[in-house]
């Protein structure tokens, strides 16, 4: 029955004032004549009693979703009258007077009988977000009395995988969006920045440090932008909550030798180097001027060795900026006048070549 009538409003204060029903009270006592009434040779004097009377606001709470509270209604001059709480927006009728009617196991009802100005309770354990809300605190007076008290529920930000990019692959030009969704009370902000500290790049006149946005949307996307992505989402309530997105950006295999040219007395040992820039990790290895490939020997030692990365002044760094690929060098002593090397790179998923060499 009370499923039907939370409803309706008005069948809610129809049901309200049958529960809430009561007689008024009359006290007796010995008065002066013409001011009563004789019974059995008594005089009785008709004492009206003063209306009850709210004594305190209900305080408006905050609270995060998952603690309990408690809303007061201080009420004097009670007497026969009744109190119940009530939840404004759901049309739903909680207590009265001592009794719970909503179904709700998390709600109950309590009241100080030793205070003067009598206060009833109403408990909410484990508060939700539905919880939020007008609450009204009325008496069942010929005209009812109310008050009302807001709950503002608050809940810390959750991202939701389902909405938020995951890890991306994108060839070097491609355009790419980083999207992320959260939820929480109140709506939480995202902001985006990069887990390395450094600058987002937009597009090639925008740099930012870190950008608020739902979608994070990359232009013409380079090696620059290459690297992991914080999702953080935030709204005032604690603990903010972020996600790492990787980045990767595929692009072909750049060759750069910085000395072609490299002079040596005979039985000498020579170093020649390479660096190689490429994303996935290219397969390199040397060949020789008739394109016999260099192989492991007591003459030749060609392998990876620790990177070497230019000044910053120099403009560009060969490294593989995804593996961080060292520069290749091959060691060769030295027993003819003058030869030639190449080395070869080949990109493993593209299937490209690129040379570079030096003079013969």
């Amino acid at each position: 029955m009370f499923n039907h009538i939370a409803t309706v409003p008005m069948n809610l204060l129809m049901l309200l004032g049958c529960l809430l029903a009561t007689t008024t009270a009359l006290s007796t006592d010995t008065g002066s004549e013409g001011n009563g009434v004789s019974v059995g040779g008594s005089t009785l004097n008709n004492v009206i009693s003063e209306d009850p009377e709210f004594t305190d606001v209900i305080e408006n709470i905050t609270v995060p979703a998952g603690r309990n509270v408690k809303l007061a209604c201080s009420v004097k001059n009670l007497g026969s009258y009744k109190v119940a709480w009530m939840h404004f927006e759901q049309s739903a009728i909680l207590t009265v007077h001592n009794h719970v009617i909503t179904r709700n196991p998390r709600i109950s009802v309590t009241h100080d009988k030793h205070d003067k100005h009598r206060t009833w309770f109403l408990h909410i354990n484990n508060v939700q977000e539905e919880d939020k809300g007008r609450y009204m605190c009325q008496i069942n007076t010929v005209t009812a009395k109310t008050q009302y008290g807001f709950v503002k529920v608050v809940v810390p930000p959750n991202i939701d995988d389902a909405l938020t990019s995951s890890d991306v692959i994108v060839r070097e030009g491609d355009n790419v969006t980083l999207r992320c969704k959260a939820k929480g009370s109140p709506e939480p902000t995202i902001k985006w920045k990069r887990d390395d500290g450094h600058k987002i790049v937009i597009n090639k006149t925008l740099e930012v440090n870190d950008l608020e946005t739902d979608s994070l949307e990359l232009e013409r996307i380079s090696r620059l932008h290459m690297g992991a992505y914080l999702c953080i989402a935030s709204n005032g309530v604690p603990p903010s909550v972020s996600k790492r997105i990787k980045v990767s950006v595929d692009f072909s295999p750049m060759v750069w030798i910085p000395h072609q040219l490299v002079g040596i007395p005979i039985s000498f040992n020579v170093t020649l180097e390479c660096f190689i820039e490429a994303n996935p990790t290219s397969l390199n290895y040397w060949t020789r001027e008739n394109d016999q490939m260099i192989t492991e020997s007591p003459k030749y030692n060609a392998g990876l060795t620790p990177p070497h990365i230019p000044p910053d002044n120099s403009k560009r760094k060969y490294v593989n900026r995804a593996d961080h690929q060292p520069q290749f060098s091959a060691i060769d002593h030295v027993d003819h006048l003058s030869q030639a090397f190449r080395v070869r790179v080949r990109h493993r998923h593209q299937r490209r070549w690129g040379t570079g060499g030096g003079p013969s």
